[in-house]
């Protein structure tokens, strides 16, 4: 902890931020959009589609239960955002701990609120410490930082901000893997659906095929 904040306004730690506006997060904060738009819908279809091999004998099976895929389908995200969910967030998890964003994210935190505690600098050169010696990388930091800087009515305890960025993290995870597997799943009903298809209008030109012609049966003015 031998590293200090900077500090102004008489030696109130914050980060290095700009003078106006906040820190640009965006980078960081794109696991937590990612989260946002899919989650609830990938938890959702992971949920109801976990065995792949049931799900294709059930396509192959019967064609109510194709089109209950096919509604499925509709609210599923596609292949390729389940792809970039999973891409995306792994890669955010991936990077090692960055004192600087920690730094920032907690300032903006801290800075937001009317209150703070007794003696901030030590509060903000603990928490800083704390985080990175935790191994969070920025993205967890910045989006449990959003959080209880939205959600939470007084300045938390850093015990309080390190299970949020472990909550955090667990979530980030979660939805990651869930797409991974999803985006899978997804691929093998779509081509059990299409190939089911291609066998029904096979088996549909078949018995067409072999309706037997009726000779006695009156040409019409076309002729034979």
């Amino acid at each position: 902890m031998a590293e200090r904040l900077p500090a102004h306004r008489g030696g109130v730690p914050v980060a290095a931020a700009p003078v106006r506006g906040l820190p640009n997060f965006m980078r960081h904060l794109e696991p937590e959009r990612l989260v946002k738009r899919h989650g609830e819908a990938i938890s959702r279809m992971a949920t109801r589609w976990i065995n792949a091999d049931y799900l294709v004998h059930e396509i192959r099976r019967s064609q109510r239960d194709r089109e209950d895929f096919r509604r499925d389908l509709t609210t599923c995200p596609s292949v390729g955002d389940l792809a970039a969910v999973s891409e995306d967030i792994g890669s955010a998890l991936a990077l090692t701990p960055d004192r600087q964003a920690t730094q920032a994210a907690l300032a903006v935190m801290f800075d937001s609120r009317v209150r703070g505690p007794q003696n901030p600098e030590i509060y903000l050169e603990a928490l800083v410490y704390d985080l990175v010696d935790e191994g969070f990388p920025p993205a967890v930091v910045v989006g449990a930082c959003q959080t209880l800087r939205r959600e939470s009515k007084f300045t938390p305890e850093i015990a309080e901000v390190i299970a949020a960025c472990r909550a955090k993290l667990a979530s980030y995870r979660a939805v990651a893997n869930l797409a991974g597997r999803l985006s899978d799943t997804r691929s093998r009903v779509e081509e059990a659906l299409q190939a089911a298809d291609d066998a029904a209008a096979l088996e549909t030109d078949r018995r067409s095929a072999a309706l037997p012609i009726d000779l006695n049966a009156d040409p019409g003015d076309g002729g034979w």
